[in-house]
């Protein structure tokens, strides 16, 4: 690779370390209560669309 590709990879393993971290940390959420909240938002996003 040359020095351009890891310039641009250089955010994703910034956001890769402070996910580590985070988990690291215990700063985390159950996956079931993740799912759910991002069910409810897109089944609410869907609905708003067709109300239009």
């Amino acid at each position: 690779m040359d020095d351009k590709t890891f310039r641009d990879l250089t955010p994703l393993d910034a956001a890769i370390f402070r996910g580590l971290a985070d988990g690291a940390a215990g700063r985390t959420h159950p996956a079931d209560e993740v799912f759910d909240e991002l069910e409810a938002r897109y089944i609410a996003m869907a609905e708003a669309r067709r109300r239009k």
